[in-house]
């Protein structure tokens, strides 16, 4: 079988996307029989083909950028060389939706099957949207298949409905090994927590309008005694340093970390809080990771897969969005009831254990191409 991925980006860039987007590719390749390919957009001018971890990665080169999305002239052409049993579009994309408005019976002719990975709805990029909606009705018409993470995808998706019958739910997974502790990790989380002195909370991604973390800086303004730390980079980044600084000096922002750094700080974070408020954020892979290091969760009541990966009162507390004061209680209360917390953080880790895992997540996929390009 051979089968072909398209998304905006792959490694080097980082993303939960991404990450997917790698995950499988590399699991596909594993499997016997199955060859396993990439095509994204490349952050540089020029076009470059390498192989990694047994997936063949085509980067389209990239002239500009319109907001977030990839001006390549290139990306059809290179999507366009290679054929396949499968092309898994991740979407909202709006190069793919491109390709198959202009090259439709070319990319027929070197696809026999499109399986659609739904990631999210557009959200805020209205002008992005107007343009989008033709294209991602004519993929989602063409799909054999579309892949969701979990089944509030499909009820908050103002795309999704018509096409019902058609979605298939795979959870998105990670690898439980990547998070294990080793003595040179417990060392880190000793020394972090002597830096954080007192309970810590966590928060990490992209600074960007749709995390909330603005909420999250100003909750902390009434919790003196407790250390936030904040994992990531993006436009709001002044904004919120300017923010943390008119607060109780409990805010420290932190870059980008290697992965053994991240997971040091998962183990020594006593809760993690991923403070969304627009359905921008679909799904949430960092949950998964707090939750498998046994940390509960705190998020936002949104009508997307967050909240399907965590429960209320069983992994976790769920308040309503864009209210501090409620965050401010949350985190209150889990930071002052151990019972609590290692109540929430063991079941969050059992539920991973149990429904998030990337070996699943691969073999569904493989299941479901293989039914594909077997009936």
């Amino acid at each position: 079988m051979k089968f072909v991925q398209a998304n905006k980006a792959y490694l080097p860039h980082i993303g939960g996307v991404e990450t997917i987007v790698r995950q499988l590719g590399e699991g596909m390749a594993r499997e016997p029989g199955t060859s396993s390919a990439v095509v994204a957009c490349s952050d540089e001018p020029r076009t470059s083909h390498r192989a990694v971890a047994g997936v063949d990665v085509t980067l389209a080169g990239t002239v500009t950028r319109v907001k977030s999305l990839p001006i390549s002239p290139s990306f059809t052409r290179c999507l366009l060389k290679h054929e396949g049993d499968v092309l898994l579009a991740h979407e909202p994309f709006l190069l793919t939706g491109l390709v198959y408005a202009t090259r439709r019976g070319r990319v027929r002719r070197r696809f026999k099957n499109l399986v659609v990975w739904w990631h999210s709805d557009i959200v805020r990029q209205s002008a992005m949207r107007t343009a989008f909606v033709p294209l991602q009705r004519a993929l989602l018409q063409e799909a054999s298949a579309i892949v969701v993470a979990t089944p509030r995808h499909i009820d908050s998706s103002n795309y999704l409905q018509e096409f019902r019958d058609k979605c298939r739910v795979i959870p998105f997974g990670i690898d439980p090994a990547r998070f294990t502790l080793t003595e040179s990790i417990e060392r880190r989380i000793a020394a972090i927590r002597a830096a954080y002195p007192g309970p810590i909370v966590l928060f990490s991604g992209r600074l960007v309008y749709y995390k909330g973390a603005e909420y999250l800086v100003r909750a902390m303004e009434s919790l003196p005694n407790v250390q936030l730390v904040m994992i990531g980079r993006g436009p709001l980044k002044e904004e919120l340093h300017g923010l943390a600084a008119k607060g109780s000096g409990n805010v420290h922002f932190l870059d980008h970390l290697s992965e053994p750094e991240l997971v040091a700080y998962y183990h020594a974070a006593d809760v993690f809080v991923l403070p969304s408020v627009e359905n921008s954020e679909a799904f949430g892979i960092v949950q998964l990771e707090a939750m498998v290091c046994g940390k509960p969760v705190i998020t936002c009541d949104l009508p997307t897969g967050v909240n399907y990966v965590n429960q209320d009162g069983k992994t976790g507390i769920v308040v309503p969005k864009r209210d501090y004061k409620a965050l401010e209680g949350a985190i209150s209360r889990l930071v002052n009831d151990n019972d609590l917390r290692h109540r929430l953080g063991e079941y969050a880790r059992d539920r991973v254990l149990r429904e998030f895992s990337e070996t699943t997540m691969v073999k569904s996929v493989y299941n479901l191409c293989r039914d594909l390009t077997t009936n």
